[in-house]
C-alpha cells in the first residue's frame, strides 16, 4: 500500500480539494529568479518526499511536498521516455498562507535530481546525501519530526524504516504566490534559523508543521 503524504494539512487536502482552492484564491505575489537552498527526505518505498527551501536573498522558507503528477492538459507529455518520474510540487508559506505549486521531472533515484516541466521552471541540482541511519534521524529530528516520529514507531513494532536526506540548490523561474480572497498578506513574524556544518545557507528546524 503507498505511503501516506505527509504533513496533513498541506499535502492530501490541497490535492484533493485543489480546484475548489483555485476558486477561493487570488495570485498574490509574483516571485521571479527564485534561488535556495533546499533539504529533503525521501523515504524507502514512498511515491511522494518532502523537504524545505531556504531563499538565499530574502531567507524567506517554504514547505514542500511533492507527489506523482495525476495528470497533465493537453499537449503535456505525461509519460516521459527518458526514464525520470513526474512530480507536482506544492510550495507552502505557512506564516503568510501563500501556496505554489510546480511540475517536474525527477531522476538520479535516492540522489534525486529535477528539471522543470512546466512555466514555473524549477530545477534542483544535489550536492549532497545522508544515507546513514544515525545521521539521517538527526536531521528527521530537526527538520521532519512527524516522518521521525513514524520512523520511530516502524522501529518500535518490529517494522522496517529507511530514509535518505538530499542537500543542493533549487532554482525556478517564476513561482505564482496564491493566497486567499481578501488576504492582506501580512508580514511573516521574524524567524530563526540553524545551519548545518557544510549544509550551507539553511533550513529553519521543525516547527510540526510539515513532513511526517
Amino acid at each position: 500500500m503507498a505511503a501516506a503524504l505527509p504533513f496533513e494539512g498541506v499535502g492530501k487536502p490541497f490535492l484533493r480539494e485543489g480546484p475548489a482552492y483555485e476558486r477561493d484564491t487570488v495570485v498574490a505575489e509574483a516571485l521571479d529568479g527564485v534561488l535556495g537552498r533546499a533539504i529533503f527526505a525521501l523515504p524507502d518505498g514512498a511515491e511522494w518526499f518532502s523537504g524545505h527551501v531556504a531563499l538565499f536573498e530574502s531567507a524567506r522558507q517554504f514547505q514542500v511536498i511533492a507527489s506523482p503528477a495525476a495528470g497533465c492538459a493537453d499537449g503535456c507529455d505525461c509519460s516521459p521516455d527518458d526514464g525520470s518520474r513526474r512530480f507536482r510540487l506544492v510550495f507552502k508559506e505557512a506564516r503568510r498562507q501563500r501556496l505554489a505549486h510546480a511540475v517536474v521531472d525527477a531522476t538520479g533515484g535516492d540522489y534525486i535530481q529535477f528539471d522543470a516541466a512546466d512555466a514555473a521552471g524549477c530545477h534542483f541540482e544535489p550536492d549532497k546525501m545522508v544515507a546513514g541511519e544515525r545521521e539521517v534521524d538527526a536531521l528527521l529530528d530537526a527538520f521532519f519530526p512527524r516522518l521521525a516520529k513514524r520512523g520511530a514507531d516502524a522501529r518500535a513494532n518490529g517494522e522496517a524504516f529507511a530514509c535518505v536526506v538530499v542537500f543542493g540548490r533549487l532554482v525556478c523561474q517564476q513561482l505564482l504566490l496564491f493566497a486567499p480572497k481578501g488576504d492582506n498578506a501580512p508580514a511573516p513574524a521574524k524567524r530563526k534559523f540553524s545551519a548545518l556544518v557544510d549544509s550551507g545557507p539553511l533550513i529553519e528546524g521543525g516547527d510540526g508543521g510539515e513532513s511526517g
